[in-house]
């Protein structure tokens, strides 16, 4: 088992290098948007008007969740883990899909909330938009 470990940490450690060596200035420049949107939506959760709203405030944690998957998918992309990359991309058009739905839908906030909407539905909603 460590002899696979060790080989599959020498591969990831080689992926990594070779994102970095042609794409170094784009990760850092995609790192920098998303600590961006980090603190528009921390300051968002600090307005008055947003506080007092509990739509609102439901549609900014989706999204904070969004962001959260962008550093996750970041991560796996610069230890050259690619397998992982798509399902954080998916979980990204995921989130960002679902406040789209929410917004046009108050119905889709709601279902959500309480655990009975399943996010796919929402990627369904766009593609047909």
């Amino acid at each position: 088992m460590n002899i696979m470990r060790s080989s599959y940490k020498k591969l990831a450690e080689i992926h990594g290098d070779a994102i970095h060596k042609h794409m170094g200035q784009l990760v850092d420049d995609v790192w920098e948007v998303i600590r961006i949107c980090s603190q528009v939506i921390d300051h968002c959760l600090r307005i008055d008007e947003v506080l007092n709203n509990e739509r609102l405030i439901s549609m900014l944690l989706i999204l904070r969740n969004m962001v959260s998957d962008c550093c996750c998918c970041m991560d796996a992309l610069e230890r050259g883990h690619e397998r992982t990359i798509f399902n954080n991309i998916r979980m990204i058009l995921e989130d960002l899909s679902c406040v789209v739905h929410a917004k046009e839908n108050s119905r889709v906030l709601e279902t959500l909330l309480a655990g009975d909407y399943q996010a796919s539905n929402s990627i369904s909603f766009l593609r047909n938009k």
